[in-house]
């Protein structure tokens, strides 16, 4: 039975993917969104992780891509591109108030983090897995052990929903349901086929 939802963060409550930030750098940039992918992503990965500092990292795809300082800041472009998923808050407020466990699980860095605090009310979920200050990430096997310690509950009494295949697939094989979320509409209906009720 499911008593606990987890959720990821960016493409699932919150609309915004690192994938913007890397349209932007393109654009200011004249790279190809391929190329300022290949220079980008290792970086976001390493400040997920812990391991980078948002300055540093500012500091370094500027000198890469020869963008301005400030056009290179992850944290500011994320605090005006990106959006709470509202139809899917609401969701989890009905949960909640139908007694299942809310909980988030997502790859993320400090400042980013502390700019989407202001952006939407996050006592609703607890515990808050995040990346940065654990210094693991999905999808690797250990995140979801971890999370499952965290939780407190036994992966089959856990839904965890992602929109990334690889962490649906990280978080399975661990041991807990998961839902590849692709429309609220679809993931009420996957909800449903676990006995989730309540809303």
């Amino acid at each position: 039975m499911i008593k606990s939802i987890c959720w990821d963060v960016g493409g699932v409550l919150l609309n915004y993917s690192d994938n913007y930030f890397i349209s932007h750098l393109a654009s200011r940039s004249g790279k190809s969104e391929e190329s300022v992918k290949s220079t980008v992503y290792p970086l976001i990965v390493k400040m997920e992780a812990g391991a980078l500092r948002s300055e540093d990292f500012s500091k370094q795809i500027s000198k890469e891509l020869g963008v301005k300082k400030r056009e290179a800041r992850m944290t500011s472009f994320f605090s005006q591109a990106a959006k709470p998923n509202t139809d899917l808050i609401l969701l989890a407020r009905q949960l909640r108030k139908s007694n299942y466990e809310q909980s988030l699980l997502s790859n993320i860095e400090i400042e980013t983090y502390i700019a989407l605090s202001k952006m939407m009310d996050l006592s609703l979920f607890e515990p808050k897995i995040l990346s940065v200050y654990i210094k693991m990430r999905k999808p690797d096997r250990q995140i979801f052990d971890y999370a499952l310690k965290k939780i407190k509950r036994s992966g089959e009494e856990i839904v965890f929903i992602d929109d990334r295949k690889a962490n649906v697939e990280g978080a399975r094989a661990a041991g807990m349901n998961s839902i590849l979320f692709d429309g609220i509409s679809q993931l009420k209906e996957d909800l449903l086929k676990l006995g989730v009720k309540g809303f």
